[in-house]
């Protein structure tokens, strides 16, 4: 295997087949910007940061935002899990109006009466084992003792490791520097921080694509054995028992296998897919039969139109009702696909990153109802990585090569919704909104600098301070995402 600092990237798609490059080199790789070199050593004390920095913004009043009662799901999802270790049947609550019965179940944080159901059969089991099992370890053995201080823990852990995964993908794809701010973006971003709190389902999709992702790609690089096939077939079969969505997985990585020219492999996937789904209907048909079949007739009965796909994307949907969620680095990602999947080839960019992003937002398209993708942002928690792996190639060509148009977008797109941290809400002058001004308005008059220099063949100090002004651009967004994460809790109270 070559070395990230032998050869450059060959942007040309090869033959159907040809083994995937790996660790080859771009202009994004060699060398971290301002010339400072990237060893090994520096690379792994920055990754370590970055995790820590991820780490005590998603601890830091970490069951004050999201407000507990704002978003319910984790004690559904903490209850069956309870409910089926010591029970052996799923006990929850649902407002699904299917099921033949309903009972009260008191909410242990401020005593509200949910609907509770009898054998709870809105979704595959596993995630609520993981909660529930994790809830049960903890000593919350009673429905009325589950608190949000233990069950969000577990989904926290599960954001790191999504952390770690999305660098290791990110390196591969696309090259240290972007995936290094990806990483960092992921770390601090105010979506990415309170979504790392929700108990949802989507916590686990997360790390089982990225790191189904990896596999594929060394499988396709010639660098994988059998264990990388077994893991991978493993992940097509436990997504669909995670969250239904989580069968697209499947198809996601039968498709790259199919186009790479790996048949054999692409319908294994396909068919440890369908072997999940069926475990998954096993399942509701063996703890009770007349639920699941009611279960599943309403469930699809809510999907009334296509245009879920598109509020998946587009909709400023946050973590409850109270907030409206603005993220600029999600809506850059999408701005940026186009481009991973035209100049990532070699790599496997475009099949591995820009297809899977696609694809799950088509599978939200055919089975969400449109006014949840609406409201609920965590049905994008599953492919949060990935969007924002393609922002920061986007943002790493954009400090390195200013153009008018990749500056606008950063500074209209990531950069306005950054500027909430600032809690400007008119009614005066604000000095630092007068700063901010002045900063786009230099980013944006040294991208035309150096656009002209590139056309006039212009030198010197022209050539260098739009770079670091853009550099120092993303810098300032990055500072006010974290100072934004960091008071999620004071946000939330304030509401």
């Amino acid at each position: 295997m070559t070395t990230q600092d032998d050869h450059q990237v060959d942007h040309s798609e090869g033959p159907r087949g040809r083994p995937l490059t790996v660790g080859q080199t771009s202009e994004n790789d060699a060398e971290g910007l301002g010339g400072i070199s990237l060893t090994r050593t520096r690379l792994g004390a920055l990754l370590m940061l970055i995790l820590a920095v991820g780490l005590v913004l998603r601890l830091h009043d970490y069951t004050a935002a999201p407000r507990p009662s704002e978003n319910v799901d984790g004690l559904a999802w903490a209850w069956a899990g309870l409910s089926l270790l010591q029970d052996h049947s799923p006990t929850s609550w649902s407002y699904l109006p299917s099921y033949p019965h309903h009972f009260p179940l008191r909410e242990p944080d401020n005593g509200r009466i949910l609907p509770g159901v009898h054998n709870w059969l809105d979704h595959p089991p596993l995630f609520a084992l993981l909660i529930g099992g994790f809830a049960w370890l903890a000593g919350e053995r009673q429905f009325a003792e589950v608190s949000d201080s233990v069950i969000r823990l577990p989904v926290i852990a599960l954001s790191l490791v999504t952390l770690l995964l999305s660098y290791l993908l990110g390196r591969r794809l696309l090259g240290r520097l972007p995936a290094l701010l990806a990483t960092s973006l992921l770390a601090v971003a105010p979506g990415a921080v309170l979504g790392s709190r929700v108990v949802e389902s989507e916590a686990l999709l997360a790390p089982l694509l990225l790191l189904a992702l990896l596999l594929l790609h060394r499988l396709l690089a010639d660098e994988g054995a059998r264990v990388e096939t077994v893991l991978l077939l493993l992940v097509c079969a436990i997504a669909p028992m995670v969250k239904v969505p989580g069968a697209s997985f499947g198809v996601i990585f039968a498709v790259v296998l199919a186009v790479r020219g790996r048949r054999r492999p692409a319908g294994l996937a396909l068919a440890m897919t369908g072997l999940g789904v069926l475990a998954y209907a096993g399942y509701g048909l063996a703890v009770g039969w007349r639920e699941f079949l009611a279960v599943t007739l309403a469930q699809a009965g809510r999907h009334g139109g296509l245009l879920s796909g598109y509020e998946f994307i587009v909709s400023p949907a946050g973590f409850s009702d109270a907030v409206q969620l603005h993220d600029g680095w999600w809506l850059l990602g999408w701005l940026a696909v186009a481009l991973v999947a035209s100049l990532g080839r070699a790599r496997g960019a475009d099949l591995l990153l820009a297809w899977p992003l696609a694809s799950f937002a088509i599978t939200i398209m055919l089975l969400a109802d449109v006014g949840n993708a609406y409201r609920y942002g965590w049905y994008r928690l599953a492919v949060y990585p990935l969007a924002y792996l393609a922002a920061a190639d986007l943002v790493v060509s954009t400090i390195r090569r200013p153009t008018l148009v990749r500056v606008a977008l950063l500074v209209t797109v990531p950069g306005a919704t950054a500027t909430l941290a600032l809690s400007g809400r008119g009614g005066g002058l604000n000095p630092a909104f007068l700063l901010l001004d002045l900063l786009v308005l230099t980013v944006l008059v040294g991208a035309g600098i150096v656009s002209s220099a590139a056309r006039h063949d212009g030198g010197g100090w022209r050539s260098r301070w739009p770079q670091l002004a853009a550099g120092a651009a993303v810098a300032l967004m990055l500072a006010l995402n974290a100072a934004q994460s960091f008071r999620l809790g004071d946000v939330y109270r304030s509401l």
